[in-house]
């Protein structure tokens, strides 16, 4: 396994009480409180993940902010948009108003600070409570599929999808990683080409130089 340990920040963004402290909790230390509290302030929780990429295994230290839901708090979580790796958008299935407020709110906050490196995952939480379902899989899919990110059904009490939700946040991270080193790699090779072609046509107006003065000799 390579030694070397890759850090990472995820956001977790998504209304109040939609189970963003849970998720966490129940990756960090696999607890679950069904009376967690709203969360009062930015905080944060970190824990090392091994990875396979390209049949190797790496180790990755994630460190998951855990944002507040209350209306007043938006802007500040914000904020942290321009210098994390991934956000996890987090919906309630039970609760319709909290998957609109992703698709029509928080998508567009996140299209002014998205850049191409930025990952981007939805959770549609308390899968376990899914006789009270508001929202299909299928549209959390949809949305899904509409802004390029992850998805997972989760459950915080139960442990759903929320380790294969990580997992896969760490996946892709290599995945752009490797492609942002291929296209370095590719513009170095460019430059050189470039630069081997000027050096070729330099050469050769050297050579035609040489004959023509050669032939001038032999006319005197």
């Amino acid at each position: 396994m390579n030694n070397k340990v890759e850090r990472i920040k995820i956001i977790i963004i998504g209304e109040a009480g939609v189970g963003k402290t849970s998720i966490i909790k129940k990756f960090i230390s696999d607890e679950y409180n069904e009376n967690e509290l709203p969360t009062g302030s930015l905080s944060f929780a970190s824990k090392n993940l091994n990875v396979i990429d390209n049949n190797i295994e790496k180790e990755l230290k994630l460190e998951v902010w855990d944002t507040v839901g209350q209306e007043k708090y938006k802007a500040m979580a914000q904020i942290f948009f321009k210098n994390s790796n991934a956000v996890v958008l987090v919906y309630d299935i039970t609760n319709k108003d909290s998957f609109e407020e992703l698709t029509t709110y928080w998508v567009e906050k996140i299209k002014e600070y998205k850049s191409n490196n930025l990952i981007l995952a939805i959770a549609g939480n308390k899968s376990d409570l899914y006789f009270k379902e508001q929202i299909r899989e299928e549209d959390g899919r949809i949305f899904a599929k509409k802004i390029d990110a992850i998805y997972r059904l989760t459950s915080a009490k139960n442990g759903e999808g929320i380790k294969e939700l990580f997992n896969e946040i760490g996946k892709k991270y290599f995945m752009k990683k490797n492609n942002n080193d291929n296209n370095n790699n590719n513009n170095e090779n460019e430059d050189d080409n470039k630069k081997n072609i000027v050096l070729t046509n330099s050469n050769v107006n050297k050579k035609n130089d040489v004959i023509i003065k050669e032939g001038k000799k032999c006319k005197c």
